[in-house]
């Protein structure tokens, strides 16, 4: 990276903008009574001096040891990880009950749209696949 006339490492860049905003971070935590401002600029320092801690170094080498390279098993497996961390979470009362509701108000909100119908809905669907559809409509 050129800064002015001499060459300058991305992440000697990068840490110089962090340095910067200690002083900002560490206003912000003296104003809202925080240490997460400073913490923040912290970690970010702490990203760029050990780049193999972020996340993404951890995806990628994950991807390259147990995934020979594949991005995409290594996402699969982690929906099923998830998919499985979600299922085996119990559900609250209250949300499975707000849920069940909501399924109720749409299956209502559906049967009340499906008995306003007044086309068959083979008709609708030669309709809506119709080429004379096709063609942009012209604007007034």
């Amino acid at each position: 990276m050129e800064r002015g006339d001499s060459q300058v490492r991305l992440r000697d860049w990068a840490l110089g903008l962090t340095r910067q905003l200690l002083p900002i971070a560490q206003r912000m935590d003296a104003a809202h009574a925080s240490g997460d401002y400073t913490a923040a600029v912290q970690a970010a320092v702490q990203g760029l001096q050990h780049p193999q801690t972020l996340p993404s170094a951890r995806v990628l080498q994950a991807v390259k040891q147990d995934f020979d390279g594949s991005f995409v098993a290594f996402a699969r497996a982690q929906s099923v990880l998830t998919k499985k961390a979600m299922l085996d979470t119990e559900l609250a009362a209250a949300a499975q009950q707000e849920f069940a509701n909501m399924a109720r108000a749409s299956w209502e909100a559906q049967r009340k749209v499906e008995d306003a119908d007044t086309m068959p809905f083979d008709i609708y669907l030669q309709e809506y696949l119709s080429p004379r559809h096709l063609v942009p409509r012209q604007r007034a």
